[in-house]
């Protein structure tokens, strides 16, 4: 089951931090074409994009510093990853039930963070 484990949150972290660099890194580099979003509104939606992608980075790092600190024996770890996680899935449940083209993004962000939190159970 460790393996498993592993490789969710190792994808369910890279996908977040891949959000990162799109929305906080390269977003005004043509990226925010990826959101939906013209080049005239880029400017104005910038400043939530820049905040959405730290709120990403940092989920990131919550969901690999929970799994480190469990493979370490402390159960702390297995709260911050199922934290970490149902945020992760509820922001997919969001991005789905808001925007149906933006289904395969949405079951990338939110089945492994699900997946995750089931093994963890």
């Amino acid at each position: 089951m460790n393996i498993v484990l592993i490789s969710l949150t190792a994808f369910a972290a890279l996908f977040h931090i891949s959000a990162f660099v799109l929305e906080s890194v390269l977003f005004m580099k043509g990226a925010h074409k990826r959101f939906l979003v013209s080049e005239e509104d880029a400017k104005a939606v910038y400043p939530f994009a820049l905040n959405q992608g730290f709120y990403n980075l940092f989920l990131a790092l919550m969901l690999i510093a929970g799994l480190v600190i469990k493979l370490d024996g402390h159960v702390l770890g297995v709260g911050m990853m199922a934290a970490s996680s149902a945020v992760m899935m509820g922001a997919g449940v969001v991005l789905f039930a808001t925007n149906k083209k933006m289904i395969v993004a949405a079951i990338l962000q939110g089945l492994p963070p699900a997946i995750i939190i089931f093994l963890l159970l």
